[in-house]
């Protein structure tokens, strides 16, 4: 099974159906999704991170220095 991580979607590709309702899908319609997803994700995109992961990401860099220096 191939992971689609790359895309940003955690789901499995074989675990996505299509049915013979989605391939008779009007284009405008299909169109008109595409270009709402679009935006959300826009949106979402520059949304700054919460306050508890930059937190996070601080305890993980700090970790990881502390680690790199054991090494040396």
């Amino acid at each position: 099974m191939k992971n689609n991580t790359e895309k940003g979607v955690g789901v499995e590709a074989e675990d996505i159906e299509t049915t013979d309702a989605s391939q008779d899908t009007d284009p405008r319609i299909a169109a008109l999704i595409d270009q709402n997803l679009k935006l959300v994700y826009s949106d979402l995109v520059q949304e700054d991170l919460p306050d508890r992961f930059k937190d996070l990401l601080a305890v993980l860099k700090a970790q990881d220095a502390e680690t790199g220096k054991d090494d040396a």
